[in-house]
């Protein structure tokens, strides 16, 4: 676009402009601007989607503290780790812990995933996205993907893959949110030289 430097006009408007727009991203959730993945300290975007079984939309609160579990019937790490979280919630659960297991952009039949529960036991709460599924949380790459989120919905950490240290760490820093206790470093893996986790 080709601005005429002796249109002040032209100056003027595109500065209020862009004091309005600053002024309005200074009024919305953090989440709303925020530019890259989501990871600590973002506010946890709201998530909508189906039940196994069940075709009717419905928004899915986050009370208390929260994992947020991205994974996928194909995943093999996602069926190594799903026995641990369902450990975890059996635990914690009367704590106020709450496990959501997510299938995004879900192509899988309900028998299927009905099937791969009951094999691994699993009874927390499972979402299906559709092919539209919510934009903030769609940065996703690798699985399975969680996000630790506090009792203020607040996102305190993100987790990719499910190596044994990882799952452990992930274990410690759930019982340490709910306990009000300092989370101790995270292990983090570099999952760029392989794609065992990638979609």
């Amino acid at each position: 676009m080709h601005l005429d430097n002796h249109d002040p006009t032209s100056i003027v408007s595109i500065i209020v402009v862009l004091a309005i727009l600053v002024a309005v991203a200074g009024s919305l959730p953090s989440a709303v601007f925020a530019l890259g993945p989501l990871g600590p300290g973002d506010a946890a975007p709201t998530l909508v989607g189906t039940s196994p079984g069940d075709p009717e939309n419905r928004r899915v609160a986050l009370p208390g503290v929260t994992l947020i579990n991205f994974w996928g019937v194909w995943c093999i790490p996602c069926r190594e780790e799903m026995p641990a979280l369902q450990a975890i919630w059996e635990k914690r659960k009367d704590d106020g812990l709450k496990v959501i297991g997510v299938i995004p952009n879900n192509r899988s039949h309900t028998e299927e995933i009905d099937a791969y529960l009951k094999d691994l036991a699993v009874d927390y709460e499972i979402l299906l996205l559709g092919k539209n599924w919510s934009e903030p949380w769609s940065d996703i790459v690798y699985y399975p993907t969680s996000f630790l989120v506090d009792e203020n919905g607040i996102i305190v950490r993100r987790y990719t893959g499910a190596l044994p240290d990882q799952i452990v760490g992930m274990i410690d820093d759930i019982n340490a949110v709910l306990d009000g206790q300092p989370m101790k470093p995270q292990v983090l893996i570099n999952y760029e030289e392989t794609d065992r986790t990638k979609k």
